[in-house]
């Protein structure tokens, strides 16, 4: 059974991870391409890049309601630059879309 440190440290590295994640993230949406480390610490890296991934895309999933009500009080003009410049941040990030209830794709 994990102790209270066991679960301390393993919180820590997650965070390290999200941490080490988004900041690869941004440096590579900055280049435009991705970047790869020797061995073990590519490995690593990858394992930071998903972690980041996730807590983006919880993150996005979180404040994408708050943030489109917002939006809509905005004038015309200006809600829709802001809405286009967000829409590019994420695609650019790689965080797709969260899903929302009764949502239906094309297939």
């Amino acid at each position: 059974m994990p102790t209270l440190v066991d679960k301390t440290r393993e919180r820590l590295e997650t965070a390290g991870y999200t941490g080490a994640g988004v900041n690869l993230l941004v440096t590579e949406a900055v280049l435009g391409r991705e970047v790869h480390l020797p061995g073990k610490l590519d490995e690593r890296a990858e394992i930071a890049r998903q972690h980041a991934r996730d807590t983006l895309s919880d993150l996005r999933a979180r404040t994408e309601p708050v943030t489109d009500r917002l939006v809509e009080r905005l004038p015309d003009k200006v809600a829709e630059t802001v809405a286009a410049r967000r829409r590019a941040l994420w695609e650019r990030l790689g965080v797709p879309a969260p899903e929302t209830a009764g949502e239906t794709t094309d297939a």
